[in-house]
């Protein structure tokens, strides 16, 4: 079976991800703009990973796999939030049913938290400061904590769950 993993990294955590699972499958792993969907044609089993932002994958990056159909396909999915939350499984649970809408067959999902850009900090500080009274924007002790602990994600637990989620399929 000819494998590839494809995806799209803003930060580099997807990326550290993709690298993981490629290194398990014995594939390359390469940015999404560096190949073409004909390309793409040539392989059996696509990992596809992004990270998600605000609910969703980069707009330019949900074009492209929008076009990816009748695949045998892996999804790995990075975000800076908690992975637990219902949110992050709603999330999950949209990109699957978009992918198996376009006739792909998912083999395997893995998701991870990975380190939060640091723009988006920012962004969240200098909302604080616009809104002090909204909740939404407030700067707890909780959320800094929460902060900290990301930027040290994905760790090497989190590459070699990656991995073993990945050589589970045994392709």
């Amino acid at each position: 079976m000819k494998k590839i993993v494809i995806f799209s990294s803003l930060t580099g955590n997807t990326k550290k991800v993709a690298n993981s699972i490629a290194s398990a499958l014995n594939c390359k792993s390469i940015n999404y703009t560096q190949i073409s969907l004909q390309e793409l044609e040539n392989y059996d089993f696509i990992a596809i990973g992004f990270y998600i932002d605000k609910g969703d994958m980069d707009s330019d990056f949900k074009g492209f796999t929008s076009q990816i159909r009748s695949k045998k396909i892996g999804l790995f999915i990075t975000m800076g939030g908690d992975t637990n939350s219902e949110y992050a499984k709603n999330a999950i649970d949209g990109f699957k049913a978009k992918f198996i809408s376009q006739g792909n067959e998912i083999l395997v999902t893995f998701y991870s938290q990975g380190a939060i850009d640091p723009k988006i900090i920012e962004k969240m500080r200098e909302m604080a400061k616009i809104y002090p009274n909204d909740e939404r924007y407030k700067i707890t002790p909780e959320k800094e904590a929460r902060w900290l602990q990301a930027s040290t994600l994905p760790d090497k637990t989190d590459l070699e769950n990656a991995k073993n989620a990945f050589l589970a399929l045994k392709i």
